[in-house]
């Protein structure tokens, strides 16, 4: 037997029919009603506040409002910066109590985000800021960011943690400048351009999990994940690879990068860094935003911003202590 009732035919296409004008009229309605439509509300932005030194916190904060002043993220605040040049973090702990500005802007508890970079390793310092926040604001997140190591050295600013490791990897010498050379001194950065990019990876790589080890332990010890790595290192290790390679014909050399013999970045690293950052703090990709007005002053191509935008992507999206999928 049958139970499904008989369908009449003419009946049913002309139904049928109408269905599909009528689904069709609306969605054109809502189509052409799209751009009147109201956008979506502006993200809400978040109160910051800077540990570092001159490869973060001198320049970071600016570069960070520059992305952020390209999208719809309404009220980010730095809220205050401690720097000091090639500082470890428990050096800003150690900064006395009335001229501690980290720890006074933590009391507060308004900081929702405290971004850090020690000079090489972590430290205790990081554990201080970060059990000292959590007091005061038990959402607080915190960032540790990789850099690119100054002189492309282990064992620069005394640090004697990676023992033979520091001098088996970095094996290559650097050539002295010619003396004809107008950037010799401390602005000759022609030694950049000596290793490979392997040699590079080799090179950074028991840096990376060095942090990355901190950082899990670190996160265990507070019972949730509080601190997440932005890897800017690795970010700028994969540009190095591309000019290496040819494949950024913008900039001709790895020297171009950087502003002296140390390693203080030039506006295309700047810009990755803010990138990466903006990244793991708004959990948003940096890929199509316009060209930052500091990266303009040295480059004007979009094309130069797109790759930048990609690398950070690609870096921070590779991590998973960085907290984006």
């Amino acid at each position: 037997m049958n139970y499904y009732p008989k369908i009449q035919k003419p009946r049913f296409l002309a139904c049928l029919l109408a269905g599909i004008l009528a689904w069709s009229l609306s969605s054109a309605s809502l189509s052409l009603r799209g751009a009147d439509a109201p956008a979506p509300s502006p993200a809400q932005g978040l109160k910051v506040f800077t540990i570092g030194h001159s490869f973060h916190a001198s320049w970071l904060p600016g570069w960070l409002a520059q992305v952020e002043a390209e999208t719809d993220i309404k009220g980010h605040e730095q809220i205050g910066v401690s720097m000091i040049g090639g500082s470890r973090v428990i050096q800003h702990w150690m900064l006395p109590d009335d001229k501690n500005p980290a720890k006074t802007a933590l009391m507060t508890g308004k900081v929702e985000w405290l971004t850090m970079s020690p000079m090489l390793s972590p430290d205790d310092g990081i554990d201080n800021f970060a059990t000292l926040g959590l007091k005061y604001n038990p959402n607080l997140k915190i960032t540790l960011q990789e850099f690119w190591l100054p002189f492309d050295r282990l064992d620069c600013f005394g640090e004697r943690s990676y023992g033979d490791q520091a001098k088996q990897l970095r094996n290559w010498e650097d050539a002295p400048p010619p003396p004809d050379d107008p950037r010799k001194g401390n602005y000759d950065t022609s030694h950049f351009n000596i290793p490979t990019a392997d040699q590079i990876d080799k090179l950074y790589a028991p840096y990376f999990a060095k942090m990355n080890a901190f950082v899990e332990e670190e996160n265990k010890k507070l019972g949730k994940q509080v601190i997440y790595v932005v890897p800017v290192g690795q970010a700028v290790a994969a540009l190095r690879r591309m000019i290496i390679e040819g494949k950024l014909p913008e900039i001709k050399q790895q020297s171009d990068l950087f502003v002296d013999k140390l390693g203080h970045p030039r506006a295309v690293i700047a810009a990755l860094s803010a990138y990466c950052h903006f990244a793991v703090i708004y959990h948003r990709n940096p890929e199509g935003l316009p060209l930052l007005p500091g990266l303009a002053k040295e480059h004007r191509s979009q094309e130069l911003n797109l790759v930048l935008q990609k690398l950070a992507w690609d870096a921070v999206t590779q991590n998973p202590l960085s907290g984006v999928k």
